[in-house]
């Protein structure tokens, strides 16, 4: 067999490994296609999840740091009262004085 007999022999099996090649390469990108989505779509998910419970906390922290209830646990349990007249201690830089 001449060297030209050797290759038009095995034409034919290199186009089909060319072919199968060809089709499991886009078998193999259809397949990481599904799976950045399926990433994709699991993550969203997660930041869905954090949003929600971000904006859960916001609302319980402005719940919890509203002015008249801070001032009610403030009387309820330090006994702190309004300040009245002559209460107040004024700092300067130098000395303390009361009004």
């Amino acid at each position: 067999m001449t060297r030209q007999m050797k290759v038009d022999s095995m034409k034919p099996f290199l186009s089909i490994m060319i072919f199968i090649v060809s089709l499991l390469t886009i078998v193999f990108c259809k397949m990481e296609v599904r799976r950045v989505g399926y990433i994709f779509w699991k993550t969203t998910k997660v930041e869905k999840g954090i949003k929600d419970t971000l904006r859960l906390k916001s609302l319980e922290f402005a719940q919890l740091t509203r002015p008249d209830r801070v001032e009610k646990y403030a009387r309820q349990f330090w006994a702190l009262n309004k300040p009245e007249n002559g209460q107040v201690v004024q700092l300067t830089s130098t000395k303390l004085e009361r009004n």
